[in-house]
C-alpha cells in the first residue's frame, strides 16, 4: 500500500514503482493508493482511445475523467453543481466533485471547482473479450495467457482473494465442450503516465462462448522452438502461406497433445493434416484460434 499525502513544497515529489508512478496531491485528505491486479499494456495501432476535453460543468454524474495530478482514470461517482450566474452568454458553475479510481482503488473529493475547468475524458471502458490459453500463478495472483492483438499472447492478472472470479474460471474450464472456448472479459481503461497513454487492464468476468465460425489450414511443416512455443505453417485454400502458433503448455497441455498424437500418425503414414481452427471477430480485425487438427487421405 502506498500513501500520499499533502505537503508545504511547492514542487511534485514522486514515488516509484513498477506498476505506475505515485505522487504527493494538494488534497486536504490523505490519499492512498492501494496496489490491485491491474495490468497495463501499450496502445494498438489503429486503436482510438476516443480522448477529448470538455468543460467540468458540461459532465454528468457517471462520466469518466483522467484525474490531473496522477494520470490516473476515474469515474465520477458524485457530482453537484452550483450556478453562480452568467458570464459570456451561459451560465457558469461552481463544482464539487468525488472521483473513484479503479486501477489503484482510490478516491479523492474536490469542491469549489470552476466549472469551466478543462478535464481530459473518454468513452466509458468496454468490457473487452479474450479468448483463454492458459494459466500459472502464485501466492498473489493468477496469470491468465489470452490471444491479444494479431493474434499474439497477452497475460492478464487476477488477484487470489478474488475467490468469486476464480471460481468462475475454474467452473468455465470444467464445463466448456470441444466447440467452445473461455472467454476472459476484461475492463480496459486509458491511463496517462509520463511517455505518454497506456492502457490498464482489470478482468471483469469469466464465461463460455460458442464461435460461430471455423476454418482449417493444410499443413506443411512445423517447428518447435525452446520455449514450448510450436509453428505450424500453413496454406488455406487460396494457397496463400499462413502461421499459426500455439504453446504446448495452453489449456494445461491438453491441446498439444492431441495436435503431437495427430502430427505423428501424419509423418508415419504421409496423410494430408489440417489443423482445426475458430475464427474470432475481434475488435481489429479476425483471429484464428487453433483447437485441433484432422488427417485426410491422399
Amino acid at each position: 500500500m502506498f500513501r500520499a499525502v499533502q505537503r508545504p513544497s511547492i514542487y511534485l515529489r514522486y514515488f516509484q514503482n513498477v506498476r505506475t508512478t505515485l505522487r504527493h496531491f494538494s488534497s486536504a485528505e490523505a490519499m492512498e493508493f492501494k496496489e490491485t491486479d491491474a495490468t497495463f499494456r501499450s496502445v494498438w495501432k489503429h486503436e482510438d482511445l476516443g480522448i477529448k476535453t470538455k468543460k467540468l460543468q458540461e459532465f454528468e454524474q457517471g462520466e469518466w475523467i483522467t484525474h490531473v495530478e496522477s494520470g490516473q482514470p476515474a469515474v465520477l461517482r458524485r457530482l453537484i453543481k452550483r450556478n453562480i450566474g452568467t458570464g459570456r452568454g451561459s451560465s457558469r458553475f461552481m463544482c464539487d466533485f468525488r472521483v473513484g479510481m479503479p486501477l489503484v482503488s482510490a478516491w479523492e473529493k474536490f469542491t469549489d471547482v470552476n466549472g469551466v475547468k478543462n478535464f481530459s475524458t473518454f468513452p466509458t471502458p468496454a468490457e473487452n473479450p479474450y479468448c483463454y490459453l492458459s494459466q500459472t500463478e502464485d501466492e498473489k495472483y493468477v496469470y491468465v495467457k489470452v490471444v491479444g492483438e494479431d493474434n499474439q499472447p497477452m497475460t492478464v492478472h487476477i488477484a487470489q482473494e478474488r475467490k468469486k472470479t476464480l471460481d468462475e474460471l475454474k467452473n468455465s474450464l470444467l464445463a466448456r465442450r470441444d466447440t467452445e472456448i473461455v472467454q476472459i472479459k476484461v475492463q480496459e481503461i486509458p491511463i496517462r503516465k509520463e511517455h505518454g497513454f497506456e492502457v490498464g487492464q482489470i478482468v471483469q468476468k469469466i464465461d463460455i462462448f460458442s464461435p460461430d465460425r471455423s476454418c482449417e489450414f493444410q499443413l506443411l511443416y512445423h517447428e518447435e522452438e525452446e520455449d514450448d512455443k510450436v509453428i505450424f505453417f500453413c496454406i488455406d485454400d487460396e494457397g496463400e502461406n499462413v502461421e499459426l502458433m500455439v504453446n504446448k503448455l495452453d489449456d494445461g497441455g491438453k491441446l498439444w497433445a492431441k495436435l503431437a498424437n495427430t502430427l505423428e500418425t501424419y509423418e508415419n503414414t504421409g496423410a494430408l493434416m489440417y489443423i482445426k481452427c475458430f475464427l474470432l471477430e475481434m475488435r481489429f480485425g479476425k483471429v484464428s484460434v487453433v483447437q485441433g487438427a484432422r488427417l485426410a487421405e491422399i
